[in-house]
């Protein structure tokens, strides 16, 4: 995996809180800005303050949106990241599986390493631009053969896991 689990589910946690907070500020400045054009005076007479908020929090959760939409496009890197086999993915071909621009493309993983999103990964811009994948440790994913106590059938299951096995139906730690 090249993006960070944890890191992400934490920024999409406040980025929701983030949009409902700026969301509802909009709606109040909205009805503001209704409510003076009625016969409210004390309304109209704040009609300047309300276009401002509804426009700050109206730019605010438009921010918040665009970094969702950046969230989304860290999974679209790590689906392509994961599936390489050379250890490097030229910035070209990247773009053009994206259908992007190389600065486009550059702009966002450099926006994705700022905020510690993307891991297992340096940008190297220069004459050849290319993104190095340092492949994440394999002990997160070991495997290991064993062998069954009950019936002595050999058994491939993750370290740490419990599995059954295929002959005799008993568990195996």
């Amino acid at each position: 995996m090249y993006i960070d689990g944890k890191k992400i589910d934490k920024l999409l946690k406040s980025l929701k809180i983030k949009f409902f907070i700026w969301a509802f500020f909009v709606v109040i400045s909205v009805y503001g800005i209704i409510s003076g054009f009625t016969e409210n005076s004390e309304l109209a007479d704040n009609m300047v303050t309300y276009i401002q908020f509804t426009v700050l929090f109206s730019v605010l959760a438009y921010l918040n949106f665009r970094k969702s939409n950046l969230i989304k496009s860290a999974y679209l890197y790590n689906n392509i990241f994961v599936h390489d086999a050379y250890g490097y993915i030229r910035l070209s071909e990247l773009a053009s599986k994206l259908n992007k621009t190389n600065d486009s493309v550059t702009k966002e993983i450099e926006k994705l390493l700022k905020l510690k999103i993307l891991i297992n990964i340096s940008l190297e811009l220069g004459s050849s631009q290319k993104i190095m994948l340092n492949k994440p440790n394999s002990s997160d994913n070991l495997n290991e053969s064993i062998e069954c106590p009950y019936c002595g059938a050999k058994i491939t299951k993750r370290s740490g896991f419990t599995v059954k096995c295929e002959y005799c139906d008993s568990e195996i730690k």
